[in-house]
């Protein structure tokens, strides 16, 4: 007899009672992902499951803890075998989920096994760092080198054939505090800043191991250098905090041609970039202002965006700005679709210290000074949010060349990919 009941009992294993009979519990859905502890760069992760037959919703547990007594999100009402949050997870935190299925047959069946994942707060991982003299303020990355200005110590140049593994090629002394470089071909820009003798200066970097002054141009408190090719024409613009936006053309070669009169501001300027015909001005306690090139003997003021804080620089991509602003400030996207009266878009003022910003795509990678380096998530700019910051001892400046990120920081320069 005992064997007839244990028949029974495996014959009706997964079985429930109903007023219609005896019927079958949905069988556990299998969780896809994340899981295994898989590593996420995203705040807002996609959950997924299988398929069970004759289910018509589940029920989904998402928990920081494996009791899932205190679930930090739940919902039995899915009909789709896929979840996303509405809200964004805690960055550096282990996540645990699990999903039952119900049929109105057999009701609520048993809870998949709990699976995991991990958010990330680290998308940059740095994969080199090569120490230069003085404060590196500024990068520009062309080819196998960056440029790399370090204040009172000049010019370093920093081979990157091997991003891996970079090395110091060489130096040049500055005569004053060099803030920012440019390089186009073979011939490098630096805005050395000084009170009464800075400017730009034109050097030949035919041999990176060793860069020669060919000639310069006098303006006082040079904060930055950048340029644009129009046409056959290689123009340099500069910004000069007591000056302000100057222009100049390489027309002839070996000289620096001053195209009109300097555009002046009401205050410190400090960081310019070039989407042509426009200029794209972080003009300090002023804000964002958008200056107009096609007529470079006179440079016009399009539009401008009064933004907290003090505007340190500005990256322009398509029809959209990004505006890094300390003392106050933080990291503003602004919509230039019409450069004549730019639109505020969204901000990010959790960190109030930017310096420099770059924009790539959905993304927005900043210097914030004390506060390192951060990347920023700007897929809706209303509402760009923090993916991940790593800390250093003063971040100045980035760049990106289209696969790799390059830090400025006081100590030197950093390479950084995104996280596989």
């Amino acid at each position: 007899m005992s064997r007839v009941f244990l028949l029974l009992g495996l014959a009706l294993w997964g079985l429930s009672c109903h007023p219609r009979g005896i019927l079958f519990v949905p069988s556990p859905p299998a969780a896809h992902g994340p899981g295994n502890g898989e590593r996420v760069r995203v705040r807002r992760p996609t959950l997924w499951w299988t398929q069970v037959p004759e289910a018509q919703r589940y029920h989904l547990q998402v928990d920081d803890r494996t009791s899932f007594l205190t679930p930090v999100a739940e919902d039995s009402t899915l009909t789709d075998t896929l979840w996303t949050p509405s809200f964004r997870l805690d960055l550096g935190q282990s996540y645990y989920w699990r999903v039952r299925a119900w049929s109105p047959e057999g009701g609520w069946g048993d809870w998949s096994e709990a699976d995991s994942f991990y958010v990330d707060p680290n998308p940059l991982e740095v994969i080199a760092f090569c120490p230069t003299p003085g404060f590196a303020r500024d990068i520009f990355v062309a080819g196998h080198l960056a440029f790399v200005a370090n204040s009172e110590a000049g010019v370093a140049v920093v081979d990157i054939s091997d991003p891996a593994n970079p090395f110091l090629l060489g130096m040049y002394d500055t005569p004053l505090d060099a803030r920012g470089v440019w390089a186009h071909d073979t011939t490098l820009f630096v805005a050395d800043w000084g009170v009464s003798t800075g400017g730009v200066l034109m050097l030949d970097a035919r041999r990176p191991d060793s860069l020669r002054f060919i000639n310069s141009a006098f303006a006082s408190r040079t904060e930055s250098v950048t340029g644009y090719v129009h046409g056959d024409t290689v123009f340099v613009v500069a910004c000069d905090s007591d000056d302000g936006l100057l222009l100049y053309d390489t027309s002839i070669p070996g000289f620096l041609n001053q195209r009109g009169t300097a555009l002046a501001f009401p205050g410190a300027i400090y960081r310019a970039r070039v989407q042509f015909p426009y200029a794209y001005v972080a003009a300090g306690q002023l804000g964002l202002w958008i200056v107009g090139l096609s007529n470079p003997d006179e440079k016009v003021v399009v539009g401008s965006l009064d933004l907290p804080g003090t505007s340190r620089s500005v990256f322009a991509q398509g029809n959209r700005a990004a505006v890094a602003a300390r003392s106050g400030g933080g990291l503003f996207l602004v919509d230039v679709t019409d450069p004549a009266s730019p639109q505020l878009l969204g901000a990010f003022r959790k960190i109030q210290t930017f310096r420099d910003v770059w924009l790539q795509d959905t993304l927005a990678f900043a210097a914030a000074g004390g506060q390192g380096f951060v990347i920023l998530s700007v897929a809706n700019p209303e509402d760009p949010y923090l993916l991940g910051r790593m800390d250093f001892s003063y971040a100045y400046a980035v760049f990106f060349d289209g696969t790799y990120f390059y830090g400025a920081d006081r100590e030197g320069l950093y390479i950084f990919r995104l996280s596989p």
